[in-house]
């Protein structure tokens, strides 16, 4: 795991402002203090997060909104580990993330969340989304009035989003499928049990898994 400006200052017993400022070399701290942050972070192997550094040079106080079908999911604790890491790495730069939960794969609930949202004034909006026109349309427009929008866990179809963070569906169902071949000798009955069609990822895993069986093992 990355080594953040937050585990250096504990160690250093100073803030993490005083930490950014010796590490950046922006002046204002005491030169044993910065002598003493230099060598926590080289014996650790700190490496400067580009993002964070990034987000520095743009103004502050901006919002993220994030929608997620999560509740009752445990596969989202370890991204939610993720996404409380980031956003305290983040937050000295004047960023928030607000998050909202749903459970299930209701349409009129995530664009209800995604409205709420957007009512808050966010700078960006990173969502599971449900693939549906409805959906697709609403992020749409959000890209369209300068809103940049991110594909999590699932991508949709059709939608202008900058960029889409998870795995390769098709091929995570060909390997499975592919194991399936393998520990059924290719002969035998095949049940798929999966989550929802109205995720884009889950109409993947399933169509890549098929496919495989069709022209592998075919019996």
């Amino acid at each position: 795991m990355a080594v953040t400006i937050k585990q250096i200052a504990q160690l250093a017993g100073v803030s993490r402002g005083t930490v950014d400022r010796a590490l950046n070399k922006r002046g204002g701290v005491n030169p044993e203090v910065e002598k003493r942050i230099m060598e926590i972070a080289e014996s650790l192997g700190y490496k400067p997060n580009i993002v964070a550094k990034s987000l520095a040079m743009h103004s502050q106080n901006h919002t993220i909104g994030l929608v997620v079908c999560s509740e009752g999911n445990d596969f989202f604790s370890e991204v939610y580990r993720g996404i409380d890491t980031a956003a305290d790495e983040i937050k000295d730069f004047g960023f928030r993330v607000l998050t909202r939960k749903m459970r299930g794969f209701d349409i009129d609930e995530q664009l209800r969340h995604i409205d709420e949202l957007e009512q808050t004034g966010i700078h960006g909006l990173a969502v599971m989304p449900i693939n549906d026109t409805r959906i697709k349309d609403r992020l749409n427009q959000l890209t369209q009035n300068g809103t940049p929008v991110v594909a999590l866990n699932v991508d949709i179809e059709g939608a202008d989003n900058i960029t889409y963070v998870g795995c390769d569906y098709t091929v995570s169902g060909q390997t499975a499928g592919a194991m399936m071949g393998l520990v059924t000798g290719g002969k035998g009955r095949v049940l798929i049990a999966t989550g929802s069609h109205k995720l884009l990822g889950h109409q993947m895993r399933v169509a890549g898994f098929t496919d495989v069986l069709k022209t592998e093992y075919p019996s």
